[in-house]
């Protein structure tokens, strides 16, 4: 019965956790950002057989389909599993809140550096801070019209993820 602190952050493991599954499987820009090649490369094409791309190339990588590629996640890509393994990287090195972008060759809710998030180390502390207060204070539960809707029917990718028409939940106050 204190008020949160910067500190208490790093002590939520399993938020920590649940937080990255839900940016894995519901990246906020599943699009991704686009680029274009600054210099003449090469990329292994599917074959296994080099392929040259040309300074100029566009190109996207996008979260979505990075974050739902059974060969880098396993079986259970499309299961929502806070308890997988996370890579160091992907967990701040074991060190919560580190001004860095989690972020590795299979996850990065905030694309990659040098262009990353401008925001993230904000989003991530902001969602700490906004769930642990509502989790310490209310039960909280879809409500109608959301309540019973599958994800894709209540969401929208219009270049950023969210809701088509808001998120519906009922909050019950703990006693």
């Amino acid at each position: 019965n204190r008020k949160l602190e910067y500190t208490d952050l790093a002590n939520l493991k399993v938020m920590k956790n649940c937080i990255n599954e839900v940016l894995r499987l519901w990246p906020s820009v599943p699009n991704g950002t686009f680029r274009e090649f600054q210099y003449d490369d090469a990329i292994m094409g599917p074959d296994g057989k080099l392929v040259t791309v040309k300074k100029g190339t566009n190109c996207t990588i996008s979260p979505w389909l990075l974050h739902r590629n059974e060969e880098l996640w396993g079986e259970d890509v499309n299961d929502f599993n806070p308890d997988r393994d996370w890579k160091p990287e992907e967990d701040w090195y074991g060190h919560e809140m580190w001004a860095t972008n989690p972020e590795s060759d299979r996850y990065a809710p905030f694309t990659h550096p040098p262009r990353d998030c401008m925001g993230k180390n904000f989003a991530q502390m902001e969602a700490r801070i906004i769930l642990s207060y509502m989790f310490h204070q209310y039960d909280i539960e879809l409500a109608p019209p959301t309540k019973g809707l599958e994800l894709d029917e209540i969401s929208i990718n219009n270049g950023t993820f969210g809701p088509k028409a808001g998120l519906f939940v009922q909050l019950h106050k703990r006693r």
